[in-house]
């Protein structure tokens, strides 16, 4: 629904990103990630995964973080969740080993 909002065809995501955000100190890129309920996982694809690792370092010019949105189907329950880059320093905590950025 949202890539069609951007113009951007449903199938592609080329940028590793659904949305960005230009601000002064720099962009941020957002990968949004729903759910009918709440597993408690993301999955990424390639080219997100790449362009997450790529703006793993939060000092520059671009960040990447995920929207997760849950309960999408229940007005009552939805939820939406800021959650970090796993491949920065901040955000492999968060998402288990192997995902920090070397």
């Amino acid at each position: 629904m949202g890539r069609r909002y951007l113009g951007r065809s449903v199938g592609s995501d080329d940028d590793g990103f659904d949305f960005r955000i230009p601000r002064f100190r720099g962009e941020v890129c957002f990968e949004v990630k729903a759910r009918t309920g709440d597993p408690g996982y993301v999955d990424l694809e390639r080219s997100q995964v790449l362009a997450a690792a790529s703006m793993a370092h939060e000092t520059g010019s671009r960040r990447w973080g995920i929207l997760y949105v849950t309960n999408v189907d229940d007005p009552v329950r939805i939820a939406v969740h800021e959650l970090p880059n796993p491949y920065s320093a901040a955000g492999a905590p968060f998402f288990g080993s192997g995902c920090a950025a070397g």
